[in-house]
């Protein structure tokens, strides 16, 4: 046993980038955000600042693991989220796991926000006229507006008051995939989809899907005659069941006051 050569040790911290990108491939994304890409600093770096890694998002649980969901998981989805938008800087082209209405919103505006920057990295001309001329360069941030996202699955339940409709919906005019896993489909919403989302093709709703008002005969042909339509919300419900208003509902409650109906709260909760 004396002869032995001691074992050969590796030092994981100097793998070439290429091979970290294959590896983070390889392993899913709420592990990369938890703990695989905060290994060291060199795989943090990469797990951070290549986009790359976060062109598809997928933050959605494995069979079995919903059933632990709980107030603080779903929160930390929120936040991992949002963490992996940031990363994607503006090239995510799929999504999928927990979102509500803020999450939404945060995503469409990340498109505008990184087309904004690339403009004024990539064209001089643009920081001129940012100094002589605030209207014009507010023309050239709308025009730059280029998102990408073409696939949308909320595994949470759907929630997106009136009042989100064009900070979400509106800007994301390359949508092509929704599913929805429950919730509530506001009718304004469906109509927001098949006004602002002309490549939509399909949309899919889960059995706890319900709407706030009986779908007209004309809307649902709209719909039939646009996009492939699966299991469009029949029953109707008065209340949202969403976690994100569960908690600002009960936060709200907690600072003493009534029902918000200024707030973000969707319509219905009492």
């Amino acid at each position: 046993m004396g002869n032995l050569e001691p074992e050969e040790t590796r030092d994981w911290a100097v793998l070439p980038v290429d091979l970290l990108c294959d590896i983070f491939h390889r392993t899913r994304q709420a592990d990369i955000l938890g703990g695989a890409g905060l290994v060291c600093t060199s795989w943090r770096r990469v797990a951070a600042d290549e986009p790359t890694l976060w062109r598809c998002i997928d933050l959605s649980f494995q069979k079995g693991e919903n059933k632990y969901v709980n107030e603080r998981v779903y929160l930390e989805r929120l936040a991992m989220g949002r963490t992996a938008v940031d990363r994607s800087a503006g090239r995510c082209e799929s999504f999928r796991g927990f979102a509500d209405r803020h999450l939404l919103a945060y995503l469409a505006a990340r498109y505008i926000y990184s087309a904004a920057c690339m403009a004024r990295s990539s064209d001089p001309e643009y920081v001129y006229l940012l100094t002589i001329n605030l209207i014009s360069a507010a023309y050239i941030y709308v025009q730059c507006r280029a998102p990408s996202l073409r696939i949308l699955h909320v595994t949470s339940l759907w929630c997106l008051p009136k009042a989100f409709e064009d900070r979400v919906i509106g800007k994301l005019p390359m949508l092509e995939e929704l599913v929805i896993f429950g919730g509530r489909l506001l009718q304004s919403n469906l109509r927001a989809f098949l006004k602002h989302c002309p490549r939509l093709q399909l949309l899919e709703t889960g059995n706890l899907c319900s709407s706030d008002t009986q779908l007209g005969y004309k809307l649902l042909r709209m719909c039939r005659s646009k996009i492939k339509v699966y299991n469009l919300p029949w029953t109707i419900c008065a209340h949202c069941y969403s976690w994100s208003c569960r908690i600002e509902k009960r936060l709200h409650e907690e600072r003493g006051g009534g029902v918000d109906k200024s707030h973000t709260l969707c319509s219905g909760i009492n």
